[in-house]
């Protein structure tokens, strides 16, 4: 065999084994960023101009606000992190659309806020009334548990789940027939405030919650088998009982029911006219 036939014939590019050329780099894109606003020794980013209310509904909006507050608190803000502190727990308590279900946090912040700042009036102590209605039973303190839960109502008068709160607490404090009247009515309230609000159904999750809320609050009626009229008619008599409540909180419960039945009653009246 020839010497020529055994050279193996490769068609390689000699160029290949060279390391001559450099391999280009593609240039990386440049990303446009603003770093967060630095004072204090901390970031302040959390800060918003937001409406509160939007805030609140946003995806990370209740942590945004959170860190607001809790950075207020460390720097002695004490006034504007009450008051966003309450706002917090007043759009938790009462808006559907808000997916916060705890604020016991929230609520202790509020009160070491309004302990430093001196301002320990209702108007501005909502967060607490609500931690104290919730805490009090706990240590049997009944009458103190529904003081906080009126005068939490007298400045939030369409939040259905204090009504419903109400309603639970005077089944658990008291053996009493009559117990079974006032449960009744502070239920009926919690379920007509709820299905006359506006609630904001346009997200499927708050549809659900409605619906759900609105179930566990029908069944409650329902196994009380209680009549408000009952109880009015208890409280016109000025009958005994109910003692582990205070009475002017009982009167006020009396006068809040009575006034809106005579309010519907009004209504009924004008829409019968009206459909003459």
């Amino acid at each position: 065999m020839a010497d020529d036939d055994l050279t193996l014939a490769f068609d390689f590019d000699d160029d290949v084994f060279l390391d001559t050329e450099k391999k280009k780099r593609e240039p990386q894109q440049t990303i446009d960023y603003t770093a967060k606003q630095e004072t204090e020794g901390a970031s302040t980013w959390f800060h918003s101009a937001k409406d509160f209310e939007t805030l609140m509904l946003e995806r990370h909006g209740p942590n945004q606000i959170k860190n607001a507050i809790e950075h207020d608190y460390l720097y002695k803000r004490y006034d504007r992190a009450l008051e966003n502190a309450l706002a917090y727990i007043r759009v938790a308590e009462t808006n559907a659309a808000c997916k916060i279900s705890n604020t016991r946090e929230m609520s202790e912040i509020a009160a070491h806020c309004a302990a430093r700042t001196g301002k320990l009036d209702p108007t501005l102590e909502l967060g607490t009334l609500l931690l104290k209605g919730r805490f009090y039973p706990i240590c049997k303190r009944w009458a103190d548990a529904m003081t906080a839960f009126v005068e939490y109502n007298k400045h939030r008068k369409l939040d259905y789940a204090v009504w419903n709160r109400m309603g639970q607490l005077v089944m658990e404090a008291s053996e009493e027939d009559i117990r079974r009247h006032l449960a009744q009515l502070c239920m009926n309230s919690a379920l007509r405030i709820m299905t006359c609000s506006r609630w904001n159904q346009s997200a499927e999750f708050a549809r659900v919650r409605f619906v759900k809320e609105k179930e566990k609050l029908e069944a409650a009626c329902r196994s009380i088998h209680g009549d408000p009229g009952q109880f009015v008619i208890w409280m016109e008599r000025n009958q005994p009982g109910l003692e582990m409540f205070r009475r002017e909180d009982l009167d006020w419960i009396y006068r809040e029911y009575t006034q809106k039945q005579e309010e519907q009653e009004e209504e009924d009246d004008t829409r019968a006219v009206r459909d003459l």
